[in-house]
């Protein structure tokens, strides 16, 4: 190709500036300059070599800049009426278009051209347009696509491009909902941004709040992501489209930022229900990402934790006074299942352990478990060949049968037979996967459990419990792990056995039982040392 390529775009952009003066009702001029754009931008998307003429040339890109501003300048003498806000909209939307296609070349000095002026041009039109309609946001989404390739790579930012870049970003709320390729346009662009500590900063300080919540999750996951169809942790089966696999990276860099609490703190006081979405979103990313660095574990639970603490307190309370409200009971619920969730994946990092040992996670799990274990209600479903439910079997914390029909209503929904969030099905369950890691290979941490009673609370859950399913095998493992080598637990168990607290099945599955010494001690012997001995 030849410089021709250069010339033509300079002569139209030239045009372009011109019809700052011409009369708008003279559409004729418009047409002719769409018509030329139209052919350049073809020309742009097939050709190679023609793209690549366009996008070596700085100066071109600096008669892009004082084009793109001056649009915005003169918008308001443009934009008079309907036919014109049309074709303006539209030859903006072409030249970005172009912008795009010469932004796909790999040129770093690129980078931060345009990225303002494209930004508050596009508010200034959006403003000036007067409503949305499929021109505007066909504009939108290729300014986002252009503003994707050109932020690629970009570790630093201006404070000049921070604001017009955030209400750029803060537009579309409720446009992003049926148009699925500009939710992945977005969603890329806003990953593109994320890999910068210095966005994140101001992100998070000053602008957090409609980006994420209304459009990134009102908008997009809710509408377009399997993310809330399936939160928690994503099986290898579940099918991840592309959309997914983006969002769950942008969740996973605000996740792990310092001020990612912050901004959690504030949810909280304002919203559960949209820090609920927040965390479920985020659960996925934690608990099925094979490996974490000890900068992203501390980041992690700088803010996990405390949210859990906050819960634990807050659903102490509401236990011990007997509240009944479901609504409140719902947002405990959630909160604890996934903050505990995400804990318990992490505990298996040492560095995870210390930090839940440093902030006096047994004293809050054990606490927190005493008082599940005594308001409960514990669960025995009686299930049919087929599987379907037929009756149940309600205990309390002792095994005694229950009969108090108002306590039972306001746990379970028999209609359905379905667990209610005032029972915190499956909570008790991830407390003890939590007590487990801290326990393993700690002979003081056992000690404390003993020491603060946890040991006899879970023995009392070797048992099966359909409030929290498979406890009795992970209550089993924990058990194993406080008496293994450690003798004032083995003989603080062998007297509550002897009391008949303890279920000798629970001390057998653990691979204990009770005997009695020579001297008439009670003592615990492993089953495999007694076959050993050969009695």
């Amino acid at each position: 190709m030849t410089n021709g390529a250069v010339s033509s775009v300079l002569e139209l952009l030239s045009d372009f500036e011109v019809t700052r003066g011409t009369n708008p009702a003279d559409i004729d001029v418009y047409n002719s300059l769409l018509n030329r754009l139209g052919e350049i931008v073809q020309t742009s998307a097939k050709n190679e070599s023609f793209r690549m003429e366009l996008a070596s040339c700085e100066d071109l890109w600096r008669r892009f800049k004082v084009a793109i501003r001056q649009a915005w300048q003169f918008a308001d003498a443009v934009m008079i009426d309907q036919e014109t806000r049309f074709i303006y909209v539209r030859l903006l939307r072409g030249i970005t278009l172009l912008l795009r296609n010469m932004s796909a070349c790999e040129l770093p000095w690129k980078q931060h051209v345009l990225l303002k002026e494209c930004t508050t041009t596009f508010l200034r039109i959006a403003q000036l347009n007067g409503s949305v309609d499929e021109m505007l946001v066909s504009y939108y989404t290729v300014t986002t696509a252009f503003l994707h390739n050109i932020t690629k790579d970009m570790t630093g930012y201006d404070n000049g491009f921070l604001e017009p870049l955030v209400r750029f970003l803060e537009y579309p709320a409720k446009h992003l909902i049926n148009d699925q390729e500009l939710s992945y346009c977005y969603c890329t662009l806003f990953l593109n941004l994320t890999a910068s500590d210095d966005f994140l900063y101001g992100f998070f300080h000053t602008y957090s709040a409609r980006i994420i919540c209304g459009n990134i999750l009102g908008g997009i996951a809710k509408q377009h992501s399997n993310i809330f169809k399936n939160p928690g942790k994503l099986s290898a089966d579940e099918q991840i489209t592309s959309l997914d696999a983006v969002l769950l990276k942008i969740f996973a860099k605000l996740a792990t930022n310092e001020s990612f609490g912050q901004y959690l703190v504030q949810l909280e006081k304002e919203n559960s229900d949209t820090l609920f979405d927040v965390l479920k979103c985020v659960q996925p990313v934690v608990t099925s990402t094979e490996k974490w660095d000890k900068f992203t574990l501390t980041a992690l639970m700088s803010w996990c934790f405390p949210i859990f603490e906050r819960t634990a307190k807050l659903t102490i309370s509401y236990l011990e006074n007997k509240a009944t409200d479901e609504r409140e009971a719902i947002i405990l619920h959630n909160k604890l299942t996934v903050t505990m969730d995400i804990i318990s994946t992490l505990a298996q990092y040492d560095h995870v352990q210390k930090f839940l040992l440093s902030y006096g996670a047994s004293e809050i799990l054990i606490g927190l478990l005493r008082v599940l274990q005594n308001n409960l209600v514990r669960i025995n479903f009686y299930k049919n060949p087929n599987g379907t439910i037929k009756g149940l079997k309600t205990t309390d914390s002792l095994g005694s049968e229950l009969s108090d029909e108002q306590l039972l209503n306001e746990r379970i929904d028999y209609n359905n037979f379905h667990i209610k969030a005032t029972n915190f099905p499956e909570c008790k369950l991830l407390i003890i996967e939590i007590l487990t890691a801290l326990i393993h290979n700690r002979r003081d941490v056992q000690d404390k459990v003993r020491e603060l009673g946890g040991l006899e609370l879970v023995l009392s859950n070797c048992i099966i419990d359909d409030n929290d399913p498979f406890i009795k095998e992970r209550s089993v493992i924990c058990i194993k792990f406080l008496l293994k080598d450690n003798a004032p637990n083995q003989d603080f168990v062998a007297k509550l056995e002897a009391k008949k607290v303890v279920q000798e099945e629970a001390l057998s599955a653990a691979g204990y039982e009770v005997k009695i010494s020579g001297s008439g001690e009670l003592k615990l012997e492993t089953i495999n040392d007694k076959k050993c001995d050969g009695t």
